[in-house]
């Protein structure tokens, strides 16, 4: 009778578990999206608001992906080695003139190309697109965008892992570091996996929702 009562109890348990997920999901979608919002990264819709439901395009993701990287990035240059002496911190100071210099070079020469009205930082994607200050800023970072990259066309999880691991570069970023045997795409999908942000099929989506992307990229954008 009380193993009875117990699995009764279990059952009514995983009921109400199955029933509130979704709502819990969807909770949470609204609050990555309203948090995005907040800070800058996310736009929305005027007449519709976030939209969380709807499928997200390669070109929605990859601004978001873009303006998060403005958001995070770090005007300071790390050591490049690791200072015991003298000349070590000499060496390190000729690093940090040079990368600051490769950098102003870099957007020097982004932001004269942009002065053309008909530069495109990408095929079809003129100044009078949206994605236009959010594509020239991925190309100044490196971004090396596919031919068949289609700014209306819906993002599959699969191009998502791999625009993530392009804009990223998540070795130097240190988002995800990959022990041997791993790759990088291996590991980032584990690290989204325990952080509850995958779930099973995930990763064979032909689709990817913008309420996914919105907890995707908040998670970037949160972690140190």
């Amino acid at each position: 009778m009380k193993k009875f009562a117990l699995f009764t109890i279990l059952l009514v348990i995983i009921s109400i578990t199955v029933e509130i997920l979704p709502v819990s999901a969807l909770l949470e979608y609204n609050n990555a999206g309203e948090k995005l919002k907040s800070l800058g990264i996310v736009k929305g819709y005027k007449a519709y608001g976030l939209r969380e439901e709807k499928a997200i395009t390669e070109g929605e993701f990859l601004a978001l992906v873009a303006r998060v990287l403005k958001a995070k990035e770090k005007t300071e240059i790390s050591d490049v080695i690791k200072p015991v002496n003298a000349f070590d911190e000499f060496a390190n100071t000729i690093y940090r003139i040079f990368i600051r210099f490769k950098r102003f070079v870099v957007r020097n020469y982004y932001n004269t190309l942009a002065l053309n009205p008909k530069y495109e930082p990408v095929k079809g994607i003129d100044q009078n697109s949206w994605f236009f200050e959010d594509a020239l800023y991925l190309k100044m970072k490196g971004f090396e965008f596919p031919e068949e990259f289609s700014q209306e066309k819906a993002i599959t999880s699969k191009e998502m892992f791999e625009y993530l691991i392009n804009a990223l570069n998540l070795n130097s970023q240190n988002f995800v570091k990959a022990p041997e045997g791993f790759s990088q795409e291996e590991m980032l999908k584990i690290t989204l996996l325990q952080q509850g942000l995958l779930d099973d099929g995930f990763l064979e989506k032909t689709s990817v929702t913008r309420g996914e992307a919105f907890n995707i990229i908040l998670f970037l954008y949160e972690k140190e």
